[in-house]
């Protein structure tokens, strides 16, 4: 059995450099300049279903919509607050990404932005 791609130690050697090379250029960054986007999720089946009332008291519970859908909201982050968010009625996928990006996050960018956003399939694509 041959190990994993990921626990060779070529592969690991250049991980460590990529990671040292990060270490020394980001203290070079400019704070205001960095743009994170990331995303977080929603199922509305995650509302409860039980709980607990005063007896006598009925329990109302609410669920988003109504519909038992996933949720998902969607942001750009800067050091002085959230630029572009948005919420997506299902789950991010590279067409809603790049819609997001040219229609909503690419208005807010400045000159000398850097963004940053994670490896997430919806987010590599040649757009």
């Amino acid at each position: 059995m041959s190990a994993s791609p990921r626990c060779q130690s070529g592969s690991r050697a250049a991980v460590a450099r990529k990671r040292a090379r990060w270490q020394a250029l980001k203290r070079h960054l400019d704070p205001d300049r960095l743009v994170f986007v990331d995303e977080t999720w929603i199922k509305t089946n995650m509302a409860p279903l039980r709980g607990w009332a005063q007896r006598g008291q009925r329990l109302k519970g609410y669920a988003p919509y109504g519909h038992w859908r996933t949720m998902t909201f969607l942001a750009a982050l800067r050091a002085d607050g959230i630029d572009s968010p948005c919420v997506f009625d299902g789950p991010i996928n590279t067409r809603c990404f790049q819609a997001w990006v040219n229609q909503e996050l690419v208005p807010t960018l400045r000159p000398g932005d850097i963004v940053i956003l994670d490896n997430l399939a919806s987010h590599n694509s040649d757009g």
